[in-house]
């Protein structure tokens, strides 16, 4: 719903946001988890970005750039319903969700650096807009690939989700 899609864009913030802002300045693309826009190659296929250090999930575990690939693994496993922006783009992920890879071949991190690189098919010039979705938001490498509505995992964002109640109410907490 759109009102779970409000909670979870303050809940699970993805490498890239908008700005909360009303009217067009809420258009305005920037940083979320990452430390700054992504640097893209000349061919426009490649993304490279870093992630803030110091980044905490609400329970207390440090993020680390390789749980940006594990979310993007259950974003697809767990059938959400934008993943053909993941699997249309993305190289490997599309042979990740037939089964026939263990992993995303166009998505590399290195934990100790922060450093993430995201490989596309071919150059779509409004990648960075999908790595501003909700769904792309991390959540810890591990995070068991079913449905948790009725206990969401934690998230890197402004709030938690405790107290839910699928399919009529949750409440939200500041982290901090």
């Amino acid at each position: 719903s759109t009102e779970a899609a409000e909670a979870h864009w303050i809940v699970y913030t993805p490498l890239l946001t908008y700005r909360h802002r009303s009217g067009s300045d809420g258009a305005d693309l920037i940083p979320g988890l990452a430390q700054r826009l992504p640097r893209i190659s000349p061919d426009g296929r490649r993304y490279r970005l870093s992630l803030r250090e110091g980044l905490v999930y609400s329970d207390g575990r440090p993020a680390v750039a390789s749980d940006f690939e594990y979310t993007i693994q259950r974003a697809i496993r767990l059938g959400w319903p934008g993943k053909s922006f993941l699997t249309d783009n993305i190289v490997g992920a599309e042979a990740y969700e037939r089964g026939e890879a263990s992993d995303i071949s166009g998505i590399t991190t290195d934990d100790v650096s922060g450093q993430i690189s995201i490989t596309l098919v071919r150059p779509y010039g409004a990648f960075a807009n999908i790595l501003a979705l909700p769904a792309t938001g991390l959540v810890p490498s591990g995070t068991p690939m079913h449905n948790l509505s009725a206990k969401p995992p934690p998230g890197v964002g402004a709030y938690r989700i405790t107290d839910v109640k699928p399919g009529r109410r949750w409440v939200m907490v500041k982290n901090g």
